[in-house]
């Protein structure tokens, strides 16, 4: 038996080594006379980008030299089963950058860089506007969608997008688990400007694990919409993102909501509505008001929220069967004219709201009275006018937060200890109260900045 079982063992292992060796390097450098060369050096390399795609298997990485392209990336119905990555350089092994000038069309959907019914890809710039897109009146910049089957591993990573697009999103990964949008500069105009979205419904969702993190956004959107879009989908993490100079159309656009979406977590996230913009919410959350779509558990917290311009509606927004979700250990700096909570409906039931500190007025908690029966933590509306520590468990109100002059939540010194006695760490949580009960703590964002 001994035997067999080492035979068994010596067997994997070879299989694993052959898996590894056969995994290969591609190149494409537009400066190349034509596509003769193998691809497999840079003094052989492809000269456009589809015939370098048209060589990947499992595991192969394709590098494309810094330069414009007039042609995109098209990745189709490949059944990948472990990572094909898809990235810059300057061909000397460093990140490069690379714009690329043309579009593909998939099933209705046309992006500068464009993958369609595929598994493991990741397109990777590997630096802050490593992939350039810029191509006016497609459906999306970038995309990575699948169709109704169950498609996983997907990656858009620093990529730079401008211009105007007409479908939901300016960057999109659809119906895939296991996706990531990180690190992209988005100033374009679409009704959402980044999105990560199922076709299906229900609790739980068909597709989920995924993050949306250190993206720079600002643009146009259409009103009602936003500029991150959690659709249909769960186990999200939003966290470090930075929103700012955004335009909705009509009564303005909400900053990050989830809609008939279950246990995703929008944390560290800063916010920044300028003068003379209009939001409608920094965040929302909403179910379907037929009943069909609940949206449940997911949790806004230690979001930095700046108001200068004005909010058409409330900070946040729940609505539509949207049961147990939380809002707390945020940070509003600036006046909150209309309400901190609205609605649309009550008829969601167990939503908190606890611990978020305001450093300006507030006119009311509650949009109306019936709305309170949508929260277990419950507020006496207008007796919080003007406070600036909105508490709702009884402790006394303190800011542990003060405002600089640059409008970034700065740690009060004398403050070391929160409501229940606990050492702050440092930087403080924003809030009343450090973690303990919930998953590691997040760490602050940092080197987050405008790239214009």
């Amino acid at each position: 038996m001994k035997k067999y079982i080492i035979v068994l063992v010596v067997c994997f292992l070879t299989i694993a080594i052959v898996s590894m060796a056969d995994a290969t390097i591609y190149y494409v450098d537009r400066a190349r006379p034509d596509d003769s060369g193998d691809g497999t050096t840079w003094a052989t390399a492809k000269k456009t980008i589809a015939a370098g795609v048209s060589l990947l298997r499992s595991g192969d990485t394709l590098k494309i030299a810094s330069g414009t392209y007039p042609e995109a990336i098209n990745v189709v119905n490949k059944n990948y089963t472990s990572w094909v990555t898809i990235e810059t350089d300057d061909k000397n092994g460093n990140p490069g950058f690379v714009t690329l000038t043309g579009s593909a069309t998939n099933n209705g959907h046309s992006g500068a860089i464009a993958v369609w019914n595929s598994n493991y890809v990741r397109i990777d710039g590997r630096q802050w506007d490593g992939f350039y897109c810029n191509v006016t009146g497609l459906s999306h910049a970038a995309y990575n969608l699948g169709g109704s089957d169950n498609y996983n591993y997907a990656v858009l990573k620093y990529i730079k997008a401008t211009g105007s697009y007409t479908d939901e999103g300016v960057i999109v990964i659809g119906s895939h688990s296991n996706a990531e949008i990180a690190y992209c500069n988005v100033n374009a105009s679409a009704p959402f400007l980044v999105q990560m979205f199922s076709w299906g419904v229900g609790d739980p969702n068909p597709r989920n694990k995924g993050s949306i993190h250190h993206n720079v956004i600002q643009g146009t959107t259409d009103s009602g919409y936003s500029g991150i879009d959690v659709l249909r989908f769960d186990y999200c993490d939003v966290y470090c993102n930075y929103l700012y100079n955004i335009t909705g159309s009509g009564d303005g656009t909400t900053a990050i909501r989830t809609r008939q979406g279950h246990d995703n977590r929008f944390f560290n996230n800063v916010v920044y509505c300028q003068s003379g913009k209009r939001f409608k919410n920094f965040g929302q959350c909403r179910g379907m008001s037929d009943g069909s779509g609940y949206c449940r558990r997911n949790w806004w917290y230690n979001n930095t929220f700046i108001i200068e311009g004005t909010l058409t509606e409330g900070v946040f927004h729940i609505s539509d069967v949207s049961d147990q979700n939380k809002f707390f250990n945020n940070l509003v700096i600036g006046n909150v004219t209309e309400y901190f909570f609205t609605t649309w409906t009550a008829n969601g039931i167990n939503n908190e709201a606890y611990s978020n500190v305001i450093t300006g007025s507030l006119n009311g908690w509650f949009e109306k009275s019936s709305v309170e029966a949508m929260f277990t933590i419950k507020s006496a509306g207008s007796a919080n006018q003007g406070t600036s520590f909105i508490n709702l468990t009884g402790y006394k109100p303190f800011p542990f937060w003060g405002l600089s002059s640059s409008k970034d939540g700065a740690p009060v010194p004398s403050l070391t200890t929160d409501y229940n006695g606990n050492s702050r760490g440092d930087p403080p949580d924003v809030g009343a109260f450090e973690y303990g009960e919930l998953p590691p703590t997040p760490a602050p964002p940092k080197n987050l900045r405008i790239i214009n």
